[in-house]
């Protein structure tokens, strides 16, 4: 062992990932006899780490390690640009160095180790500190189930989101199978996450600008009614420990909805838009309905002409279409989903409450029941799988399909653990669904009776349910939303902030739009010297100059904004993509190519700002108007929309 090498190493893991210190400095190395290192042939240093029957095992060759490495990574492709290299388990550190010796410059390598004894052996015998500080090499300690690996897993993957794309995976020849099961559990987190997230990416932009001329359209709305933070600061913890049930629309809610009238009064009864006839026909009134689409599609279906119980409180989020808000007469909550553009939006009106969203309206209705602290939280209708008839919602529902179940492909598991026929947006859903009871720690029950099986949920019929958990009768809802006043003060101050805020956005958008032309003349330039073939090194110089310019002064800068980096994220990472399959090697075309991948990038983004500008523009008009009608105050009609950003 070599203190040296020991602490050269902790000095780094200190200033890149602090945790890694506090997660190791306990561990005693003296008289275990877990791992053990001896010197093999040629004087290189040998793992033996002890089994589970008491027998060890090498975790490297006795007699040439390094040809060793060279061998177990050689499938490794270090001409892809931006790649995500994962080494499960940490050895003797012989394979991480060759990796390390051949990383590119924009690649990163991520090992995950589940033996902190192994890990921190190693640290007295390689020298890593180097690639530490560089931000080469990361790591992520423990098991699954001690250490919350899953959490740790997802937000590094989160932070190597541009990697993400590109994963290649190393992983040791040892004849182990406690780590082959744990490699396993590794790659199908890591697999099911890059999908989750892929799809809640989303790749229309025109519908981001569809959901924020929504929230713009719909804040005199949001000003002008309780919040969740209001409601949070009058009545506490009034239904903490409480029952909510969340009413979905799969098919399976026609065989238990009448149960729900036995719950009407002792649960929180949290509806989905797509239940609400299903629950009329029943004489079921829910406390709460929620929405969270953006489309006219939704209005259309579940709302136009349809006369919502008054004793039901709206508590949707302000992305949806405005018709849905006027459709209530009554008093509604206002509230956000928990994401960056929201977030921006809540702030402008003083925080009215944000809460986790998911992707679906069952998803939202469930991060409104944590927010209250609702337990436990009982889904009803959840099936996310088609009927044995292939039927897709309950009766009564406005939007439903009955397929031919012998074309579906995609199949999920049931409780009972056998193959029910989903969607791929279901099957999405149902994957949220689970990482938000893992890593939330919601105590979830589900009582569907029928569908998918969801993990991590207590499975029970309603009835039982009922039984069990609703038996205290409870506040109502619309009684403590309607005691709620807001002030006509704060909203005076909304409103403002609310104008300067479209203002100050409008501004950074215009500065956007103003660089990216910049940088569009820069790439041009560079284009068109390549064109005419390169004959000095100042004029190579200003080709990389341009592609520099278009990474770090626009690319970098809009994904260090949340907003404009939710906004811009999907052309954003299709251009990574793109530019990634050039390869490492540089040549006058690959240069050509590079530039032309950046040019549709640029105009892709000086496009959808100018189009942002407009939305901005007319919402600064809609909000002043509508100021006017409610207060009577000179300093709003001040309060000018500034000339010169909106573009030609």
């Amino acid at each position: 062992m070599n203190q040296t090498i020991y602490e050269r190493n902790i000095d780094a893991f200190k200033k890149s990932q602090p945790y890694i210190v506090e997660v190791i400095e306990d561990i005693d190395l003296k008289d275990q006899d877990e791992c053990i290192v001896f010197e093999g042939m040629n004087g290189c240093h040998v793992l033996k780490v002890k089994k589970e029957d008491g027998n060890y095992i090498l975790y490297n060759s006795f007699y040439n390690p390094y040809k060793e490495a060279k061998e177990i990574t050689q499938n490794i492709d270090y001409t892809i640009n931006r790649s995500l290299i994962l080494a499960i388990g940490v050895g003797m550190g012989y394979h991480l160095l060759e990796i390390l010796n051949h990383l590119n410059e924009k690649s990163v390598l991520l090992v995950i180790e589940r033996n902190k004894i192994i890990f921190k052996n190693l640290l007295y015998y390689v020298d890593l500190s180097d690639a530490i500080l560089a931000g080469k090499i990361f790591f992520i300690l423990g098991d699954f189930e001690k250490d919350e690996l899953t959490i740790q897993i997802k937000s590094m993957l989160r932070k190597f989101f541009v990697n993400i794309l590109s994963i290649q995976t190393q992983i040791l020849p040892i004849a182990d199978m406690n780590y082959v099961r744990y490699c396993k559990k590794i790659l199908k987190c890591i697999s099911d996450f890059k999908s989750t997230l892929m799809f809640t990416l989303g790749n229309s932009i025109d519908d981001t600008l569809i959901g924020i001329d929504n929230r713009i359209r719909n804040l005199p709305h949001i000003i002008k009614n309780p919040g969740l933070k209001d409601f949070m600061k009058k009545y506490g913890n009034i239904y903490k420990g409480k029952p909510a049930i969340i009413i979905a629309s799969g098919p399976s809610l026609d065989k238990n909805i009448h149960q729900l009238q036995l719950a009407q009064g002792k649960a929180l009864l949290l509806a989905c838009d797509g239940s609400m006839e299903s629950l009329k026909k029943h004489n079921i009134v829910p406390d709460v309905v929620s929405s969270v689409e953006r489309i006219m599609l939704t209005y259309e279906a579940f709302y136009k002409g349809k006369k919502m119980p008054d004793d039901t409180v709206l508590a949707a989020p302000a992305v949806v279409r405005p018709e849905i808000f006027q459709t209530f007469n009554t008093k509604t909550l206002s509230l956000f989903k928990s994401e960056p553009i929201a977030e921006w939006f809540n702030k402008m009106v003083y925080d009215k409450g944000m809460v986790w969203s998911g992707a679906s309206v069952a998803h939202q209705l469930m991060g409104l029941a944590l927010a209250l602290g609702a337990d436990p939280i009982i889904l009803v209708g959840q099936d996310l799988a088609y009927s044995p008839d292939g039927v897709s919602h309950t009766s009564e529902a406005a939007v439903k399909e009955k397929v031919d179940l012998s074309n579906i492909e995609i199949y999920v598991k049931d409780i009972h653990g056998r193959d029910v026929p989903t969607t791929f947006v279901w099957k999405k859903f149902l994957e949220i669904y689970e990482n938000a009871i893992s890593s939330l720690k919601i105590n979830c029950i589900d009582a569907t009776e029928g569908g998918a099986y969801i993990q991590g949920t207590k499975v029970m019929p309603l009835r039982e349910v009922i039984e069990n958990y609703c038996s205290e009768e409870l506040p109502k809802f619309r009684t403590l939303i309607d005691s709620i006043e807001v002030e006509k003060e704060y909203i005076h101050r909304a409103y403002r902030k609310v104008l300067r805020s479209l203002i100050r956005l409008a501004k950074v958008y215009d500065v956007v739009v103003k660089r990216c032309e910049k940088s569009l003349a820069h790439n041009q330039h560079a284009k068109t010297l390549i064109e005419n073939g390169i004959q000095t090194d100042e004029e190579l110089d200003q080709v990389y100059d341009a592609i520099d310019y278009t990474e770090y002064k626009i690319v970098k800068k809009i994904r260090k904004d949340q907003g404009l980096n939710m906004f811009f994220q999907y052309p954003i990472m299709a251009t990574i993509n793109k530019i990634n399959e050039l390869g490492t090697e540089i040549t006058w075309d690959v240069l050509a190519r590079n530039l032309d991948i950046q040019k549709e990038l640029l105009e892709v983004i000086i496009y959808y700002s100018k189009k942002m500008l407009f939305i901005l523009k007319a919402g600064f008009e809609f909000i002043k108007e509508k100021a006017a009608e409610e207060l009577n105050s000179d300093e709003i009609s001040n309060i000018e929309y500034p000339h010169g950003i909106l573009p030609k």
